[in-house]
C-alpha cells in the first residue's frame, strides 16, 4: 500500500539495500549452504537492479530524488525438477498435483519463495509504501525447470519487474522508451 500524498515524480534514483534473510528456522533457506543461499540473494538484488535501471539511476546511498528499498526473503522453498516434470506428463500424478494445488495453493514439488520490501523517501527517511507477498510456481515447461531454484527465480523477476511498472505508473523514474 502506498503512502498518500506522495509525489513519486521526484523520484528519478533508487538506491537497493543489501537483501536480508528473516526466514524462521523451519524454512529451506536456513538449512542450504550458505554458498547457494548467496548465490539467490545476489540473483534477487541483480533482478531488481536490471529491471529499475533502465528507468532510474542506480545509487549507492539516500539522498534527494532518491527511493530507497529495502528487501527481504522471508521463505524459500526449491523445487524438484525430476518429481515437478514427471507430474506434468504422467496423468495421475497431474491429478495428485492439481488436488494438492486446489488445497495447499500449490503444486507438487514447485518452488516458492516470500518476500517483504519497504520502500523509504532517501530524503525525508520516512516509508512511503511497504509490501509482502509469495509466489509458488507453476505447472509448465520451460527452462527454468530444470534448476531446483527455477521457480523462486521466476517470482524474483515477477516482483521487480512488478515494481518497475508500478513506479512508473505512479509517476517516478524517467520511462525509457522500451517501456
Amino acid at each position: 500500500m502506498w503512502k498518500k500524498g506522495v509525489v513519486f515524480t521526484k523520484f528519478k534514483k533508487i538506491t537497493i539495500d543489501p537483501i536480508e534473510v528473516w526466514a524462521s528456522n523451519e524454512s529451506e533457506l536456513k538449512q542450504i549452504p550458505k554458498s547457494e543461499l548467496k548465490d539467490i540473494l545476489t540473483y534477487l538484488h541483480s533482478t531488481f537492479v536490471n529491471n529499475l535501471k533502465g528507468n532510474f539511476e542506480i545509487v549507492d546511498k539516500e539522498g534527494p530524488q532518491t527511493l530507497r528499498i529495502r528487501i527481504a526473503l522471508t521463505d524459500g522453498e526449491s523445487s524438484e525438477p525430476v518429481t515437478d516434470t514427471l507430474s506434468n506428463v504422467v496423468p495421475i500424478t497431474l491429478a495428485v498435483s492439481y488436488l494438492k494445488r486446489a488445497a495447499a495453493g500449490t503444486h507438487i514439488s514447485v518452488g516458492k519463495a516470500s518476500i517483504e520490501a519497504e520502500f523509504i523517501d532517501g530524503e525525508t527517511g520516512k516509508r512511503i509504501a511497504a509490501a509482502m507477498d509469495t509466489r509458488a510456481g507453476g505447472k509448465t515447461f520451460d527452462g527454468e525447470k530444470f534448476d531446483e531454484w527455477g521457480d523462486v527465480k521466476s517470482a524474483f523477476d515477477y516482483w521487480s519487474e512488478g515494481t518497475n511498472s508500478r513506479l512508473l505508473e505512479l509517476g517516478a523514474g524517467t520511462p525509457s522508451k522500451k517501456d
